[in-house]
């Protein structure tokens, strides 16, 4: 019997760093669950609403987290930044608003929208 033919040296590489990645990409989803899990456990005393819109800017937040590792910044100062950051910007938002209901969603949906559009700002409200 012959024996099998070879595959290309790139391809065998290609096969190596998707697994890294795949397995990057788990460890990274891990820390971004842990992270917005842990924000979310401090809202816990807010109504409903109020931590759904938290939880949203939290993930809007932790979504920044690896451009800014890449960077080169330090990932537990990042972490501690995360939460709170979050906290600010809902807590804020509260305030601006009044505690109306409709324009308290309607401004959140705005600003997830306009950060998301605009990362050098999220960055720097990070930071």
């Amino acid at each position: 019997p012959k024996p099998a033919p070879k595959k290309p040296a790139a391809m065998q590489q290609r096969r190596r760093s998707s697994a890294s990645a795949t397995s990057n990409n788990n460890s990274n989803n891990a820390k971004h669950a842990e992270l917005i899990a842990n924000a979310a456990a401090e809202w816990t005393g807010l109504p409903g609403l109020r931590q759904n819109i938290g939880n949203k800017f939290m993930e809007l937040l932790v979504g920044r987290r690896e451009p800014l590792l890449a960077d080169g910044m330090n990932a537990d100062a990042i972490d501690q930044l995360l939460g709170p950051r979050a906290a600010e910007i809902e807590s804020s938002l509260w305030q601006h608003v009044k505690g109306e209901k409709k324009p308290y969603t309607d401004k959140a949906r705005s600003l997830v929208f306009n950060l998301r559009k605009n990362i050098g700002l999220t960055d720097q409200i990070i930071l």
